[in-house]
């Protein structure tokens, strides 16, 4: 950072991190307050990979972390973002693909734990309420991270105070 008048120098350019992401990039603020992570998720595989960034510069030796393989197929077309909790300690995950063979869209949304300090996700619940032939593609928490508001083809808002994954799948 010192380099260029301050602006920075780039050290290697166009590192490849991940072969495929589908648009599953987010960063979070590290447990210390200083440092970040930066999560992907891999479209193929659904392996999410965590890099820390801090004054050291950017991990280019993510951890590995395995996500929950939501079976749809067709995934070089899977759509889709990560969110945040405000408090940082779930992603939401929203999946969307199509079955070209069936034309309809198939989607997931999943929930994982995730630990600020270490970089560790881990508990993934999958939420299945509903969604044939609807997509979902983005997720917001309330500012108190007790609902999960979830768009697509529509808005849904899931209370996460009931996280008994079968209360939640009946919605």
């Amino acid at each position: 950072m010192s380099q260029n008048g301050g602006l920075g120098k780039v050290i290697l350019k166009h590192q490849i991190l991940m072969d495929t992401t589908s648009e599953r990039v987010e960063g979070i603020r590290h447990y210390n307050g200083k440092d970040w992570w930066i999560i992907g998720q891999n479209a193929i595989t659904e392996q999410f990979t965590v890099w820390l960034l801090d004054k050291n510069g950017f991990s280019l030796n993510g951890k590995m972390n395995s996500g929950i393989i939501n079976n749809i197929d067709y995934k070089f077309a899977l759509r889709g973002y990560l969110k945040f909790s405000h408090s940082g300690s779930v992603i939401a995950e929203a999946t969307l693909g199509f079955d070209g063979v069936n034309r309809i869209f198939l989607s997931a949304i999943e929930l994982h734990r995730f630990d600020p300090m270490t970089g560790t996700i881990y508990g993934g619940v999958p939420l299945s309420f509903n969604l044939f032939n609807e997509w979902v593609y983005g997720s917001e928490f309330s500012s108190d991270d007790t609902k999960l508001y979830i768009t697509g083809s529509k808005i849904w808002q899931i209370d996460l105070g009931m996280l008994d994954t079968a209360v939640i799948n009946q919605v």
